[in-house]
């Protein structure tokens, strides 16, 4: 056991995970191309998966070990009241944000580990993201991401996106796209201005108590989650998308446990969806990484294996469990599924961290 424990910390102190932006754009277009064979999916990708797709399932940008978010970022607004500004606002993780053209407001409404998320309420404005770090941009039903540079311009009908540095990520009520850099993207597309919402293709109509989500929409979560505990849970339809809401809700307002139910309810009664691959790896992390439920998490990353073996996830998935065995105190689990890492990724972008999980020389 302290053989194992010592393994553990030394991974702790010296992995670092290769979950870049193009993987995540990867794993979401193909999730968004196989959700539209799917009647259930026809028209829509929500923006509660793009959120789970850009945010939830990466590895932490730096070390394995998870940081615990903090609660001062995550409740209270940087410049929520603030009137437009014309010069520089600084979000909690280091980001700074000017004005392209004009004044502008934006307030920053929660973060984690990894991401900062940030509503532009107004005008236009640049993201220079701080070092290691990652911000999503919500404009109405329109988010960005990225780790360089983005400008981000509000429009009367949703927002213009430009990668000013790196790549980043555009999602919409229909779709999302990469941005390569120096690429501009009017989101949503022309074409889809006066399409029905997903929920009028997908689901029925929602029930009365629906405020938290315009609330997550403008990703007040803490707000939303007081509105969607109040309203009770028959305000969440049975549907994927908003059980992922739901699910989103919780964890980033700092409930994790409450994200735990929306979760397993995708895996078990929407088997069959694209997304419940996505919601099982999510489920592991917040048990594994927020919960400290080790052998839980395990199980949850094998179920994301089982649902999709040949998928965007599995390879992930099989290493997590990996770690997940190894913190839960189980060397022969973690050497076993190490093995089977190996033997199936030989030339696996997790190498090192499977091998030093679990016990390899």
């Amino acid at each position: 056991m302290a053989d194992l424990q010592t393994r553990v910390r030394e991974a702790e102190g010296a992995i670092r995970v290769d979950w870049s932006d193009d993987r995540a754009a990867g794993v979401a277009g193909r999730m968004h191309r196989r959700g539209r064979r799917r009647a259930t999916t026809k028209r829509a990708v929500s923006l509660a998966v793009a959120a789970l797709v850009l945010v939830g399932i990466g590895w932490a940008a730096g070390r394995v070990t998870a940081h615990p978010v903090d609660k001062t970022a995550a409740t209270s607004p940087t410049t929520s009241s603030a009137p437009p500004v014309d010069g520089a606002v600084h979000l909690s993780d280091g980001t700074t944000v000017t004005a392209i053209a004009g004044a502008f407001r934006v307030h920053e409404t929660t973060r984690d580990d990894t991401t900062t998320f940030a509503v532009l309420d107004e005008g236009a404005a640049r993201f220079d993201v701080a070092p290691k770090r990652t911000v999503r941009v919500v404009v109405g039903t329109v988010s960005a991401e990225g780790s360089g540079s983005i400008d981000v311009v509000r429009t009367a009908d949703g927002a213009t996106v430009t990668a000013h540095r790196g790549r980043a990520m555009v999602a919409w009520a229909f779709g999302m796209a990469t941005l390569e850099e120096g690429e501009t993207r009017a989101v949503p597309p022309p074409a889809e201005m006066g399409a029905p919402t997903p929920s009028a293709t997908t689901s029925p109509t929602a029930p009365a108590g629906g405020a938290w989500r315009a609330l997550a929409g403008r990703g007040d979560y803490a707000a939303a989650y007081d509105d969607l505990r109040a309203a009770g849970p028959s305000s969440v339809r049975d549907v994927p998308e908003e059980l992922l809401l739901a699910a989103d809700v919780a964890r980033l307002s700092g409930h994790a446990a409450d994200a735990t139910g929306p979760l397993k309810r995708v895996m078990s009664e929407h088997r069959g969806d694209p997304r419940a691959p996505l919601a099982a790896f999510t489920l592991g992390r917040v048990e594994l990484d927020q919960l400290g439920r080790p052998r839980d998490a395990a199980a949850s990353f094998a179920a994301a294996r089982a649902l999709d073996p040949n998928g965007a996830l599995a390879e992930d998935a099989l290493a997590r469990e990996v770690e997940a065995w190894a913190r839960a105190g189980d060397p022969t689990l973690a050497r076993e599924r190490a093995d089977a890492y190996v033997a199936q990724y030989p030339t696996g972008r997790n190498l090192r961290t499977v091998r030093a999980f679990g016990g390899m020389k």
